[in-house]
């Protein structure tokens, strides 16, 4: 049997196919799928999925904190997707699906909205979630002022109406308010038990329940019988291990060792999707991996030297490079050419002449030493360090690379620098994608840029209910942010991750969020 390849275009909700096609570098593929050797071609199994046996997945590094309120990387989303449920969810269309409530409506032109909660659903300590587990988990949210308060705004209170009935009251109308529901952050904990408690303890309603966790090494989980959803739930543990390079993780998937391997380098795609026994996927995402540039702190403060890094680059060069065309070009932003309020402006051009000049400008006429700090810990963050090098080097801007471990990289690297790669993957609306990592007051404003036109454009943004209006001030949002932000975004990348074809059921994501429910393996 042949290697095969999956693709997933549906993203977003609104992406046009043939624009998809065209800006992955996919014309022609879609009149390819399906031939020579079998294409999308399955090998036949038996029609009923097999209840039983153990899946194992990979992941960078471990968990440090199990309160998802505090979760800002994918370390500790894999565990809440396990564990864990949201009060509603997102299917692979970006569509909002019920969770924990089947049916929300909107009151006051969307300042308000009632959720209505499934009845029946058990948390893995036995007892049945009602209004006040949603309204202690969310109000807590708000508390924190940390991640997921920045992802669940303009919220400003939640009420319990009933046993089964939630309200949510907003700062200003929000018509995708409940897409805000769907981040990892929000995932319901129980009121019963302190918040204190829940930073290392793992209580929720979701489809498994943890069984061990090993710091550095995996985390298990095991099937929770009585999940309300749990005649879909075949798997009987879903085992997440540690490999910090992705050249060992490749090596797992293909002798065994793993089930899945949750991403792939660009280079490892294409080898895997010709390798007999595995199932490479390909899903267009609106996933980032910005070069971040600490404002606050020298050189960086002059957005000169920010402006001269950015004119370095050939961004169609870098996608070939680094992603080997799995992506698009980008400019200096994270909103995806498919989304409505997308600024359609030419990608920027490479000019040393004009980095030149800048740098002189900014006083150093003979060039600049730099240097930049990155990992294995996400595919695509070494080769992107390595072309940027090559590619600002002709200006005189000299990049030093510093390599540090996967595992640990988010606490002991992450914005400990003044020059940094990061890693976002895509958010379910364009305030979340846009306002925590603009806004002077964003929590994941890791480059601490402070710029007060930026801070009003987001602000009248979020509540302006013309579209025409809207779309107006979120271009401007995004030519400030691309010219005087600090972040350095050359691409936006397709998902790629690949998986054994004795695992059946799994369904890639666009956010890369991992979903186990209906998931079965081969004995």
């Amino acid at each position: 049997m042949t290697g095969k390849e999956q693709i997933n275009d549906n993203v977003f909700g609104k992406m046009d196919r043939r624009k998809f096609l065209k800006g992955a570098g996919m014309v022609g593929m879609a009149a390819a799928m399906g031939v020579a050797g079998g294409g999308l071609m399955r090998k036949a199994h038996a029609s009923q999925p097999r209840r039983g046996g153990r899946l194992v997945w990979d992941i960078r590094g471990s968990a440090t904190i199990f309160d998802p309120a505090y979760w800002e990387n994918n370390e500790e989303y894999c565990i809440g997707e396990l564990c864990y449920n949201r009060v509603v969810s997102l299917n692979t269309n970006m569509e909002v699906i019920p969770e924990l409530a089947v049916k929300w409506v909107p009151a006051k032109k969307g300042k308000e909205w009632t959720f209505h909660l499934r009845k029946g659903v058990r948390f893995h300590h036995g007892r049945e979630l009602e209004a006040k587990d949603v309204v202690r988990t969310l109000n807590h949210c708000l508390e924190t002022k940390g991640p997921a308060y920045t992802q669940i705004q303009p919220a400003e209170r939640f009420e319990e109406i009933d046993r089964y009935t939630v309200k949510a009251y907003l700062s200003a109308a929000f018509g995708e308010f409940p897409q805000t529901l769907t981040n990892p952050t929000t995932f319901i904990l129980p009121h019963d038990i302190s918040y204190e408690k829940l930073k290392t303890t793992v209580v929720g309603t979701g489809p498994f329940k943890f069984k061990q966790f090993v710091p550095g090494e995996f985390f298990l989980a095991e099937r929770f019988a009585d999940h309300w959803n749990a005649e879909n739930v075949f798997l009987d543990e879903v085992k997440v291990v540690v490999i910090p390079d992705f050249a060992t993780s490749m090596n797992a998937l293909l002798s065994g060792e793993i089930d899945l391997m949750h991403e792939c380098e660009a280079q490892q795609f294409f080898a895997l999707k010709k390798r007999d026994g595995i199932v490479a996927h390909r899903v267009a995402s609106m996933s980032f991996q910005p070069l971040v540039m600490d404002t606050t702190m020298k050189p960086f403060n002059d957005v000169r030297i920010r402006q001269a890094v950015k004119a370095c680059l050939d961004r169609e060069k870098f996608v070939e490079a680094v992603l080997q065309n799995l992506g698009v070009p980008a400019n200096d932003h994270q909103v995806p050419s498919f989304h409505t309020n997308y600024a359609d402006f030419p990608i920027k051009q490479q000019d040393y002449d004009f980095a030149k000049k800048l740098l002189s400008d900014a006083g150093y006429p003979n060039g600049i030493d730099l240097t930049v700090h990155t990992s294995e810990v996400r595919a695509g963050m070494v080769p992107s360090a390595i072309t940027l090098k090559d590619q600002c080097a002709p200006a005189g801007i000299n990049i030093t690379i510093k390599m540090h471990p996967a595992d640990g990289y988010w606490k002991q690297v992450w914005r400990k620098h003044s020059l940094f790669y990061s890693n976002w993957f895509g958010r379910t609306t364009l305030f979340s994608a846009t306002n925590p990592y603009w806004h002077s007051k964003g929590k994941w404003n890791t480059s601490k840029v402070h710029v007060p036109s930026l801070d009003n454009c987001l602000d009248e943004a979020v509540s302006e209910t013309d579209p025409k209006r809207a779309m107006k001030l979120y271009v401007s949002a995004q030519a400030m942010f691309s010219e005087l932000g600090g972040w350095v975004i050359p691409y936006l990348r397709d998902y790629t991750m690949a998986h054994s074809d004795k695992v059946h059921g799994y369904k890639v994501h666009p956010t890369r969020w991992r979903y186990f429910v209906g998931v079965w393996k081969e004995a």
